[in-house]
């Protein structure tokens, strides 16, 4: 492969990773605002379903991309691989990567998935103190579904930060 060819599909892959990460966090945004400002309880399967479905394309679509970027790597051109911008390229932990991705993906849709059907219940049981505090004062100790929707989105943010 001459440098012109590896440049062209470095370019390529690298714009395959930008534009399969867009749709993917388009994707959870969507599923969240839904989640958010809307009623899961009619519509529990379907949202899962979608919920998975863009977990699935998310970790399928960068493990795909990863692997392009390894076969990059060992079919690098010799006048690209003596030069420093090899260094940096060959020593990349793809695997890693590729493993880190799947775990994110996997700890969003379940905490998604678990506010959809648990209805706030995992937060209520990590803020009993506060909901303790809240029931001294008179106030509804049932810390609700609004707040463990909060926390999905701050997940959610968290993670689009990082991915850029």
């Amino acid at each position: 492969m001459n440098s012109e060819t590896f440049v062209a599909m470095s370019e390529s892959n690298t714009a395959s990773i930008r534009v399969n990460g867009i749709t993917y966090m388009f994707a959870a945004t969507a599923l969240l605002a839904i989640m958010v400002f809307g009623d899961t309880g009619d519509f529990q399967f379907p949202l899962t379903m979608g919920l998975i479905g863009a977990a699935l394309y998310g970790m399928l679509t960068f493990d795909f991309d990863m692997q392009t970027a390894t076969s990059l790597r060992d079919s690098m051109p010799e006048e690209v691989a003596s030069s420093k911008a090899d260094e940096g390229y060959s020593k990349a932990p793809f695997t890693i990567y590729r493993l880190v991705n799947a775990a994110v993906l996997t700890l969003i849709a379940v905490a998604q998935i678990s506010v959809i059907f648990q209805n706030g219940q995992t937060i209520q049981m990590c803020c009993s103190v506060k909901a303790s505090s809240q029931a001294a004062k008179g106030i509804n100790p049932l810390v609700s579904s609004t707040s463990s929707k909060l926390i999905v989105a701050f997940v959610t943010v968290v993670e689009f930060v990082s991915f850029k």
